[in-house]
């Protein structure tokens, strides 16, 4: 008896094939192992023939190896920038399994007189690879964002930054009580 093997793995919309053609089944019961190390989705599909020419029934099995976490980055600020701008913060998050990627960013703003505000909770799904968020800050204050992601394996990732916005500019006070006034 012949056994071929047919393996497909497919990860980011490329499958590969690679075939095992010829194993020969020398007793009544024949074991072969494989090892899957690389993430993907993979289809492996075995055929066998006798020697009279007989075809067994095709089996296929399917499975996924996923051990990547996700990639986060993040861009248009740097960690404890003070600033007199806007901050568009632009989000990356590189996900080869991206449908079933939860991804999580929240954050506070504390504003000048210490009150902490919390930033809208933004939960979402991947949508591609590489799915992109960007949020723009505004408002006077001393921001820490976090970024959380975990996949469907439960890898997970995260990342945060901090950063500082300062629109407000300085106010001298105190000055009228001394001028025009005589001091000795």
């Amino acid at each position: 008896n012949t056994v071929d093997i047919t393996v497909e793995k497919e990860i980011d919309g490329v499958t590969t094939t690679r075939k095992i053609n010829g194993l020969l089944n020398i007793s009544k019961t024949s074991n072969i192992s494989s090892t899957f190390t690389e993430d993907g989705r993979y289809r492996v599909t075995f055929t066998s023939v006798d020697r009279a020419g007989n075809v067994a029934l095709q089996k296929t099995i399917t499975f996924t190896v996923h051990k990547t976490a996700p990639e986060i980055s993040m861009s248009g600020t740097t960690n404890y920038l003070v600033t007199s701008r806007n901050v568009v913060l632009s989000s990356s998050i590189i996900e080869s399994f991206y449908g079933t990627n939860k991804i999580t960013i929240t954050g506070t703003r504390k504003d000048i007189d210490g009150k902490v505000h919390d930033i809208k909770e933004e939960t979402f799904n991947g949508d591609s690879k590489n799915t992109q968020r960007s949020n723009t800050f505004t408002e006077d204050g001393i921001y820490y964002i976090h970024i959380h992601s975990v996949d469907e394996a439960g890898n997970e990732s995260e990342q945060e930054i901090h950063f500082t916005i300062d629109k407000t500019k300085p106010e001298i006070i105190g000055i009228d009580l001394i001028d025009g006034k005589y001091f000795s």
